[in-house]
């Protein structure tokens, strides 16, 4: 499933997403980031994601397994979409 994640879904997923982008940077993937990007820079590049979202600025969108609770759990591998301009207003 594919759903966008709210402020308070993308700071408690911060690890996990932490973890996915580093491991995309340590596949070659071309990100935006280089090899020495640090699991904390990557914690709080995400924590300042979170922050847009809830601010209405930027839409962030997951792909994995939504239990009964709503939460999200990333699968490694799973597509990860971010919406990376400004959204109209």
């Amino acid at each position: 499933m594919i759903r966008a994640l709210s402020a308070d879904e993308a700071v408690a997923s911060a690890g996990k997403l932490a973890d996915f982008l580093l491991d995309c940077i340590a596949g070659g993937a071309s990100v935006s980031f280089m090899l020495d990007f640090s699991r904390a820079e990557a914690m709080a590049y995400w924590r300042s994601i979170a922050t847009e979202v809830g601010a209405g600025r930027r839409v962030l969108f997951a792909a994995g397994d939504v239990d009964v609770r709503r939460h999200v759990d990333l699968l490694q591998g799973a597509a990860l979409s971010l919406a990376r301009s400004s959204l109209p207003t």
